[in-house]
């Protein structure tokens, strides 16, 4: 991005940070009011499910796994992929109600607590080794 177009993102509040250390990142998604998750392509990222656990409200885009991991509407919102102007609308729409981002910042934190609650990734697990151990039986 040339340095004029970096200064009408930065009058809008969008920095570019590039590469960041741990510490640094972590204190950035902290005080930040959304995770926007751009891929084209995706399976189960990570970076998404760590907004989640800070309780970052996520909008991303409706490719791979992502889905999985969030209820579009409930904790987070999804845009259909290579839509650059449903997404910049969806930024804008969330970025200015905060009540709903308050909102989609609790469910956040509560579907991450309980995607990963130990009890429920044993009992997940049990269920997957209980049905290769009924298929190599049956």
């Amino acid at each position: 991005v040339e340095h004029t177009e970096k200064s009408k993102f930065e009058e809008n509040n969008i920095i570019f940070k590039g590469s960041l250390q741990p510490q640094d990142l972590l204190e950035e998604l902290v005080s930040s009011t959304l995770y926007v998750h751009t891929a084209y392509v995706e399976n189960s990222p990570n970076s998404i499910c760590e907004a989640q656990c800070l309780g970052v409200p996520v909008l991303s885009t409706n490719v791979g796994g992502i889905s999985t991991l969030l209820q579009n509407g409930k904790c987070g919102y999804l845009v259909p992929a290579n839509d650059p102007w449903q997404m910049a609308n969806a930024i804008i729409q969330m970025s200015s109600d905060e009540a709903r981002i308050k909102e989609l910042s609790q469910e956040e934190i509560q579907v991450a607590r309980s995607r990963h609650k130990v009890a429920n990734i044993q009992g997940q697990l049990m269920a997957c080794y209980s049905d290769i151990i009924q298929k190599k039986n049956a």
